[in-house]
């Protein structure tokens, strides 16, 4: 039982410096893995994996430089400014809207984000997560 026990929790220790490592990584490194097109793969709630319905859109396209754009355009603000920005501090990539924080990616690799959603009083999104993909070329 002893034996087990370590196993499991050397696993668990590797498993989190794996998940650790994703954000510590260099600017240029940042950039390279960050600046695609992402379509959302699925939302997370409160461990509930949650499928878009299909024709639903959800997606970024991040640029060199700090900003990205949300796609489809908000029709109500057509023309938000929207930045990117990776604290090596905190070790993550923070997302802002104008002055509001939109949330904070947690997870980046060459194949997938996770985008842990800020919470507001007007959008109460806590514990909301998003799994991004890179999108297909059309």
């Amino acid at each position: 039982m002893k034996p087990i026990l370590i196993s499991l929790l050397f696993l668990m220790s590797f498993q989190i410096v794996l998940v650790a490592q994703t954000i510590e990584l260099t600017e240029q490194e940042i950039e390279t893995l960050l600046c695609k097109k992402w379509d959302i793969e699925y939302m997370e709630m409160q461990g509930m994996k949650i499928t878009p319905r299909e024709g639903a859109n959800f997606t970024f396209l991040f640029k060199k430089g700090g900003s990205f754009d949300l796609l489809p355009n908000n029709e109500l603000d057509p023309n938000p400014v929207m930045n990117w920005v990776y604290s090596k501090e905190d070790k993550n990539i923070r997302l802002y809207e104008s002055d509001s924080t939109m949330g904070t990616i947690i997870e980046l690799s060459e194949n997938k984000f996770v985008l842990e959603f800020e919470s507001t009083e007007e959008m109460p999104m806590e514990g909301m997560k998003g799994h991004f993909k890179p999108a297909l070329e059309k």
